[in-house]
């Protein structure tokens, strides 16, 4: 398994579209504000994710 430092670094938006089709990573870094708010199809995160800041708001279907 590769370090987390040396991940691709998601955009805010391609990371978005990436955890709303259901295709979560294990591990996933994005590059400044990931807002997920009000995402109803979103079911779990990344179990090592890193973000400025995110907003899961409204997710009524995620799993802590």
């Amino acid at each position: 398994m590769l370090p987390f430092d040396l991940l691709t670094t998601w955009t805010p938006d391609a990371a978005r579209k990436r955890l709303q089709n259901a295709r979560v990573p294990s591990r996933m870094r994005v590059g400044g504000r990931l807002n997920l708010a009000n995402a109803n199809c979103l079911t779990r995160l990344p179990g090592k994710l890193e973000a400025e800041a995110i907003d899961v708001s409204g997710c009524a279907k995620l799993s802590e």
